[in-house]
């Protein structure tokens, strides 16, 4: 049932606060004469020359049983597959609650309720209501960080924008407003993109609490730890409604993690509330990772790069959690697995066979894979139960969803090996990660316009977007087209490799480049007509043809804004400002020496450079009589880095002006611990002595003799 209201100058979000939970706004309509629109110091303030009349239809949604969620089969292709509106791309989205009708709450009298609630705003004063709503939005932009004063408008609208994504009554915040390609659909789909994954809720609470804005992220996490998490299992659906209700229920390993991380970044006064739930979580990632039922874009099984940075981040953060509630036990757990998945992620998922482009060093190209397909190794117990099946290999084969076609899995490559260096797993100049960007660029980059800002397809060979004749994505014969986020993960990569806020400036105008005029991001934009390189399988190449009237790098029909791309907005915005990625969890990528970690107050850097022979499958670790160092744990002690073998390295922060006993260890494949030999007390088994001065830093250049 829809309900069609007309109101005079009315705003609309002080109609949708109050409409009963089985009502959502379906579309609105406004008629105005003289209507305009501007951004006024990040504040978007409408402005009536004549009369305006907008028309809101409400729509009453069917209560829908959790038994029911979308097939497995369904839910192979993306998260549009079933839609039913076009997004709005003229104005900025009204705020919207998007809630569902509990079950078994009589539709008669919320109808009512919601008629009273329109009734009472439509009998209210309008210029009082609309000055008490545009003050609220001066007061929450005015809250905000500038970022130094580089903040503009469109970094204002995309957290204003973010904020009307979050359910006022609970905390969840939407992936969108509308339904990719909806003009095309019939409207029988109450999910489109306004269902929440955990996934872009972090991306972009993530990015609020970069804006300043912790407040609603920490609403988000509370959300998804006490209504959207399997309180039996820890596990989190694939998306859900507000209700917490599951929509499609496959499970993506990454957004298991990622509510731990954001957890973990609001700080103690929101992890330690949600400890008992945060734990249910990492012990579900521990037993059930690396592998992943689906990857980040919801097609594939198997071993990704971007779901594992993301679990290895997710359970280090947990342990540091664990510890701070005096649980070392799982720490101990979450951080063997942490180390050994980061470890093993390059066998896992790094092929140096791949042939992406059949014209350009085919079988020879080295690179991160977008997926492993295989299945995980049974029996035997863990470590090695985490491992694949197969490793990377010419006969590893995939198909790919949306009528992508078969291919082998080594000749299939993303931009998700990028996760590895944002979530501080690997260093940005690690050899994977550079060998992995000559593929990236040369077989799914484009340029647009005169001052050729770049952009990425998804993947080679990837059939999510309009077909080449412009007709709606149909599951069967679409071309995905071009990602404006993929500008502001590279921005960030940037900035990551040279230190510099300035090496992500032109991947921001990029991104300006591709928005709408008010300041908007696609998911989508359209790409210059082109054949994409062929591979080993299908060696004529993929043909993504934009029609005539399509201008590259205008939006497509798929979603705008998409919430993910505005908070990747504000994120690049941020890093550029602060010379460095922010939200960068540190206490991974200082565990992995992927990045050096400010000493604080009291403390000094201990760069620890130590002489090793080891065997493939064996690493280095050190531990010692300090909380940091892993108290004599070796399953809490600190990895040391490989990368100048024999010489391996890492560095630690430890109290200045005192002293400490440590020692060096390795763990070897089959995960038992053999110590170094260190003479003293007539035998191998004595401790190093390490003395910290009261300031400066200490170099460690040790040597190692096996027992």
């Amino acid at each position: 049932m829809n309900c069609v209201v007309a109101i005079r100058m009315a705003p609309v979000a002080s109609i949708t606060r109050k409409l009963a939970p089985n009502w959502r706004v379906a579309s609105i309509r406004t008629s105005t004469a003289g209507l305009r629109r501007r951004i006024s110091h990040g504040i978007i303030n409408t402005k009536a020359n004549a009369q305006m009349t907008t028309t809101v239809v409400m729509k009453e949604e069917p209560n829908q049983s959790s038994s029911s969620p979308r097939s497995s089969a369904s839910s192979s292709a993306p998260r549009n597959v079933a839609t039913s509106a076009k997004p709005t791309r003229s104005k900025p989205p009204a705020c919207r609650r998007h809630s569902r009708r509990a079950a078994g709450a009589p539709s008669g009298s919320r109808r009512t309720a919601a008629i009273a609630a329109v009734d009472a705003t439509l009998g209210g004063n309008v210029a009082t209501q609309q000055a008490s709503y545009d003050a609220a939005w001066h007061g929450y932009a005015g809250g905000l960080s500038n970022q130094n004063g580089t903040a503009d408008d469109q970094y204002y609208l995309s957290a204003m924008t973010l904020k009307c994504m979050q359910d006022k009554s609970n905390g969840a915040m939407i992936a969108g407003i509308g339904t990719p390609w909806g003009s095309s659909k019939i409207n029988n789909d109450v999910g489109g993109y306004h269902v929440v994954w955990s996934r872009d809720m972090y991306k972009f609470a993530n990015a609020l609490i970069t804006a300043g804005d912790a407040a609603s992220a920490a609403d988000a996490v509370n959300w998804l730890f006490n209504v959207d998490m399997d309180p039996s299992t820890g596990r989190f659906p694939q998306n859900a409604f507000v209700s917490g209700q599951p929509h499609w229920n496959n499970t993506q390993m990454d957004e298991q993690a990622m509510p731990i991380i954001l957890a973990y970044r609001l700080g103690p006064s929101a992890y330690n509330p949600l400890w008992p739930k945060i734990r249910l979580t990492a012990n579900y990632i521990y037993s059930t990772g690396p592998r992943t039922d689906e990857e980040r874009w919801e097609e594939n099984p198997g071993y990704s790069p971007s779901t594992i940075a993301a679990e290895i981040a997710g359970l280090v953060d947990a342990a540091q959690i664990a510890l701070a509630n005096n649980d070392t036990a799982d720490a101990a757990n979450w951080l063997n697995a942490a180390d050994y998945w980061q470890q093993n992620v390059i066998a896992w998922t790094y092929t140096t066979e791949g042939c992406p482009n059949v014209n350009s060093n085919c079988n020879s190209t080295s690179m991160y894979m977008r997926i492993n397909p295989s299945g995980a190794q049974s029996g035997g117990g863990l470590p090695g139960g985490w491992n694949p099946s197969v490793y990377p290999n010419p006969n590893m084969p995939i198909v790919i969803g949306n009528n992508g076609g078969a291919h082998r899995a080594i000749d299939i490559i993303d931009g998700g090996f990028l996760e590895l260096v944002r979530m501080g797993v690997k260093r940005p100049n690690d050899p994977t990660i550079t060998n992995s960007l000559i593929a990236y660029d040369g077989v799914i980059k484009q340029t647009i316009g005169s001052n050729a800002s770049p952009a990425w397809f998804r993947y080679n060979f990837d059939g999510y977007g309009e077909t080449n004749t412009g007709d709606p994505y149909n599951n069967s014969t679409g071309r995905g087209r071009l990602w404006p986020i993929f500008d502001a993960e590279r921005g960030n990569y940037q900035i990551a490799t040279t230190g510099t806020g300035g090496a992500g400036a032109p991947y921001l105008s990029a991104l300006k480049a591709f928005s709408t005029a008010q300041g908007f991001i696609s998911e989508q934009i359209w790409n210059p007509s082109t054949m994409l390189p062929g591979d080993a399988d299908n060696a004529s190449g993929w043909i993504v043809t934009t029609p005539a009237g399509d201008t590259p790098g205008s939006i497509t029909g798929s979603m705008e804004p998409l919430n993910w791309a505005q908070g990747e907005y504000i994120n690049l915005l941020a890093d550029i400002a602060a010379g460095r990625v922010i939200d960068i969890p540190q206490v991974v990528c200082s565990r992995y020496f992927a990045c050096p970690l400010t000493p604080s107050a009291g403390q000094v850097q201990v760069n620890i450079n130590v002489n090793a022979s080891t065997q493939y499958g064996q690493y280095m670790y050190v531990t010692g009589n300090t909380g940091t160092l892993g108290n004599w744990n070796t399953s809490l002690g600190i990895p040391v880095d490989s990368s100048t073998y024999p010489v391996w390295k890492n560095a630690v922060n430890l109290a200045a002006s005192s002293s400490f006993q440590y020692k060096y260890y390795r763990k070897n494949s089959d995960g038992s611990v053999t110590w170094e030999c260190y003479p003293g007390n007539g035998d191998c088994n004595a401790n190093r002595l390490l003395t910290i001065p009261a300031s400066g830093t200490v170099n460690l250049n040790d040597t190692i003799s096996w027992n």
